[in-house]
């Protein structure tokens, strides 16, 4: 769909049945991405980020933008950010991140803050089927629901999470922690 080597900002924009042979789907970015509205829908990858990949260079600052049914071997069906993730609003939704040592089925980030951020029916045979933070996640408000992982079938963080208002609703793990597993560090719930 899109390859940005610089800095990224999209605006109500939607790529849509996208496909890489390799990281992003829809968007590859190496620099920091905003993404404001918009919708990235049906893209595929074989490696990581199904439909938006940010590399370790860029953080993600997200703004009401909608991930639905987009497809990766990797890590992060509907967004991988191998950096830091700031998530307001937005929608992932039957996301699916299928090689078996795959990590977050909506998304997968080193750090995240997310606000009213939900997570319906994504899938990751690994860990995180909603989603999966591998260091410190911040989660205000927002919703996992319905979403599957072998761990942390709503959520998996590997170091500290810090959960204020969140619903976690009929998510599932073949292992442990259907709605949430923290694997190190500490919670606050």
């Amino acid at each position: 769909g899109l390859y940005a080597y610089g800095a990224l900002t999209v605006t109500n924009t939607a790529f849509i049945s996208n496909t890489a042979l390799a990281d992003g789907g829809g968007v590859w970015a190496n620099k920091n991405v905003t993404l404001s509205g918009g919708r990235f829908e049906k893209n595929t990858s074989y490696q990581g980020g199904g439909g938006l990949y940010v590399s370790s260079n860029g953080n993600l600052t997200l703004t009401d933008t909608v991930f639905l049914s987009n497809t990766t071997q990797g890590g992060g069906g509907g967004a991988f950010v191998a950096n830091d993730a700031t998530l307001n609003g937005g929608r992932f939704e039957n996301n699916r991140c299928l090689d078996t040592s795959c990590m977050g089925g909506g998304l997968h980030a080193y750090n995240a803050i997310l606000s009213g951020t939900v997570f319906i029916s994504n899938t990751a045979q690994e860990t995180g089927g909603g989603a999966q933070v591998s260091k410190d996640a911040t989660v205000n408000g927002g919703r996992f629901e319905r979403n599957s992982g072998n761990t942390g079938g709503g959520l998996s963080v590997d170091s500290t999470v810090y959960l204020t208002g969140t619903q976690f609703i009929s998510n599932t793990a073949a292992s442990k922690g259907g709605g949430l597993y923290v694997s190190g560090g500490s919670s606050r719930l």
